[in-house]
């Protein structure tokens, strides 16, 4: 079974207006059956006639939330191109008819307005939506009925895919402004000058604005120095065409075989601001450690996901979600033993994740029922892949001025 002819424009509005549609409906407490593309069978192997669609538990009486939902797929449209295909929302809109329903497009501002909140929740669903049509051959899919209908349902994304992509990609939002790319690279640095990448922490301990990474990365810079004397360290933020060096003098402490971390701090601490990053406020401190079982989050840049083209260079964030499954008083450790560990590659388009390489130096924080987040270590070693087991340096190894915490290494 071929995917259906549709070009790349028309794609990219249908799959917006669709994740405009699955998102709201995570946003209002609805529940999201996924992602699909509803076809009449036949007897050859083409779909002829299909429409994207996104099945939700919507049941009368209507409230204001299913009407957000129902206008968002225009919402989104409106949201991104600054308008809306009016024959695909035809359905969307009947239900705007009865008496006592809302007027149609003061919902859909409405519904754009809440959807500007989370424009990036949007562009991510609707990569993966392309993604899947695009990469994935169709009868591959997961195919399902409804009762009281032949209609067939070709599944592009399923509930718990919506939820993660909307969960993780508001973590990123939370966590994004905390990390950075770390990267060698000779003076005047060009996307293919890049001689190797790891992952900076951006921590405020209350006493001192420190820049955290692994020791083995710091090594590794040292090595290479040597070899190309004009090779000097660079962090990335979300300012377009920002670099700040980071220099070697501005080394405030190195674990060397003690504990792998690195600690910086830049003369001016603040500078940090120009890259539109900012330390994370971990106070007070130390932190307290981890138990096991809780549920951690670990946002970093991994160096496969670095990508060049037409001269600019373009990092992609992985986050992480895992459990903690043992601790001792070096390190603590993931093992993604039930395979339910959470990945999202916040760039639909890339490849699986393969080497983990880039990620050393990754914050490692933990949330509660609120969400509030605590900083608790530093990743400094993994495997390769979606399910490698994850080491990561306690938190309180540092002390609040950032010097390493000799009292509490006792190996």
């Amino acid at each position: 079974m071929s995917a259906i002819n549709i070009d790349q424009d028309e794609l990219k509005r249908v799959a917006v207006h669709e994740s405009g549609h699955a998102v709201m409906a995570v946003l209002q407490g609805i529940q999201c059956h996924g992602v699909f593309l509803a076809y009449e069978p036949d007897t050859s192997d083409s779909i002829q006639e299909a429409r994207f669609c996104v099945l939700c538990g919507n049941k009368p009486p209507w409230q204001k939330a299913d009407y957000l939902q129902s206008a968002a797929g225009a919402a989104a449209e409106k949201l991104f191109f600054g308008e809306y295909n009016r024959s695909a929302s035809e359905d969307d809109r009947e239900v705007f008819s009865p008496p006592g329903a809302p007027e149609w497009e003061a919902t859909v501002d409405e519904a754009k307005m809440i959807l500007s909140e989370s424009p990036d929740v949007i562009t991510k669903m609707a990569e993966a939506i392309m993604a899947k049509h695009q990469q994935a051959p169709m009868n591959l899919w997961p195919d399902r009925g409804m009762d009281g209908t032949s209609t067939r349902f070709k599944e592009m994304l399923n509930e718990e895919d919506v939820r993660q992509i909307v969960a993780t990609v508001k973590l990123m939002q939370l966590f994004r402004p905390f990390v950075g790319m770390l990267f060698f690279a000779p003076d005047n640095p060009e996307p293919t000058s890049i001689r190797f990448n790891g992952t900076a922490s951006f921590v405020n301990t209350g006493t001192a604005k420190v820049i955290v990474t692994n020791g083995h990365v710091y090594k590794r810079f040292v090595e290479l120095k040597q070899q190309e004397p004009s090779l000097k360290m660079f962090i990335t933020g979300s300012v377009t065409n920002q670099l700040l060096e980071l220099k070697e003098e501005y080394l405030v402490d190195y674990g060397k075989n003690a504990v792998d971390l690195a600690v910086f701090s830049f003369s001016k601490p603040d500078q940090l601001q120009h890259l539109g990053k900012q330390y994370f406020p971990a106070r007070p401190w130390p932190t307290a450690r981890p138990n096991v079982g809780m549920p951690v989050v670990i946002p970093g840049f991994q160096g496969v996901h670095r990508q060049i083209g037409d001269g600019k260079l373009t990092i992609n964030l992985t986050v992480f979600c895992d459990r903690v499954s043992s601790s001792s008083d070096r390190h603590f450790v993931l093992v993604d033993e039930g395979q339910e560990r959470i990945v999202v590659r916040i760039n639909a388009s890339l490849d699986e994740l393969g080497p983990l390489g880039g990620v050393s130096g990754s914050p490692v924080f933990t949330m509660d029922s609120e969400n509030h987040a605590t900083l608790v270590g530093f990743l400094y070693e993994t495997g390769e892949g979606a399910d490698a087991t994850i080491f990561a340096v306690h938190a309180d190894l540092l002390t609040a001025e950032g010097k390493i915490n000799h009292a509490l290494i006792s190996w």
